[in-house]
C-alpha cells in the first residue's frame, strides 16, 4: 500500500486519541480473547451457492484511558475508537473480499463460480471504515462507511444499521437489528457490473448506478460458560435491491449467513 494512505490514516486517526484525554482518568489496560469460528454464506454477492470455512477469532483491546483504545482483530480490523458519553466514535482499518468471495480470495479455493468464469475480478482490499455510533439504553444507532483503498477496487459502501439487545439472563445476551446499506457506482460495477467484452450466452451486460444496495435483518446470541469461555452465534439475511437483481451476476436476491464460534478471554 502506498505512503500516503497511511499517513492518511494517522492523520485522521490522531485527533481521536486526545479527544477525551484530558478529562478522562487513568485507565490503561489490555483486553484480548482468542477462539475460533465458523462460517456459511454465499459463495459470492448474488450467489445460489454456499461455501463454508473456519477462521480465527482473536481480539485485542488496549485502553488509554475510560473513553479510548485501539483494537485489532480478525473480525473488526485495526482502529482506534473514543466513546464521548452515549456517542461513539472510531475509525479502522478493515478487509473487503473481491468478487470471487471469502475462500476463493484467502486460498481456501482454487476453483472459480461458474456463473464468474471469464469475469475481471477486482481483488480484494483494505479499506478505510470511519463509523459513528448512538447507544441509548438497550438501543444502537451506528452509521459506518467503507472505503476501498485498491485503485482496482476503491468503491464505497455505507451502512445504517439499528440494533436491540436484550439481557435474558445473566449469561446470555440476544441481539436483534435490521440495516440498510447503500454504494457508489464504482462499487456496484465492480461487484455486479457486466461489460461487453464478459458478456456470454448466459450471462448480459450490466451497468449499476449507485443508490441503495441491500437490506436485512441479523439476530446474535452470546453465552457465557465461565467469566472466560463464550460462545456465540450469529444468522443474517440480506436482500439484494431491485436493481441489483437486474444484474446477470445474480442468482439469488437473498443471501444468508449463519456463524457460530468460541472464544477465550484472558
Amino acid at each position: 500500500m502506498k505512503a500516503k494512505y497511511w499517513m492518511r490514516i494517522l492523520t485522521l486517526t490522531s485527533p481521536l486519541l486526545l479527544l477525551n484525554s484530558v478529562q478522562a482518568e487513568s485507565a490503561e489496560r489490555w483486553e484480548y480473547n482468542l477462539g475460533a469460528a465458523a462460517n456459511t454464506s454465499s459463495k459470492y454477492i448474488g450467489s445460489d451457492d454456499a461455501e463454508y470455512f473456519l477462521f480465527p477469532v482473536f481480539e485485542a483491546a488496549y485502553h488509554i484511558d475510560k473513553s479510548s483504545k485501539y483494537y485489532a482483530g480478525t473480525i473488526r480490523g485495526f482502529g482506534v475508537e473514543t466513546k464521548v458519553e452515549e456517542v461513539s466514535l472510531g475509525i479502522g482499518l478493515s478487509y473487503r473480499y473481491g468478487l470471487y468471495g471469502a475462500a476463493k480470495d484467502i486460498g481456501l479455493s482454487d476453483e472459480d463460480p461458474e456463473e464468474l468464469q471469464g469475469m475481471i475480478d477486482p481483488g480484494g482490499t483494505v479499506t478505510l471504515k470511519p463509523y459513528i455510533s448512538v447507544n441509548v439504553e438497550e438501543w444502537d444507532l451506528a452509521l459506518e462507511f467503507d472505503k476501498g483503498l485498491e485503485k482496482d477496487n476503491e468503491g464505497w459502501t455505507a451502512k445504517l444499521s439499528l440494533s436491540y439487545e436484550h439481557f435474558f439472563s445473566q449469561n446470555m445476551i440476544g441481539t436483534i437489528g435490521f440495516h440498510v446499506s447503500w454504494a457508489d457506482e464504482k462499487f456496484i460495477d465492480d461487484y455486479f457490473g457486466v461489460s461487453e467484452l464478459e458478456v456470454t450466452p448466459t450471462r448480459t451486460a450490466y451497468t449499476g448506478e449507485a443508490g441503495l444496495y441491500s437490506y436485512g435483518v441479523m439476530a446474535e446470541a452470546v453465552y457465557m460458560l465461565s467469566e472466560q469461555s463464550v460462545i456465540f452465534s450469529m444468522i443474517g439475511l440480506n436482500l439484494l435491491s431491485d436493481d441489483v437483481q437486474n444484474s446477470s451476476l445474480v442468482k439469488n436476491d437473498l443471501q444468508p449467513e449463519i456463524t457460530v464460534g468460541y472464544t477465550y478471554f484472558f
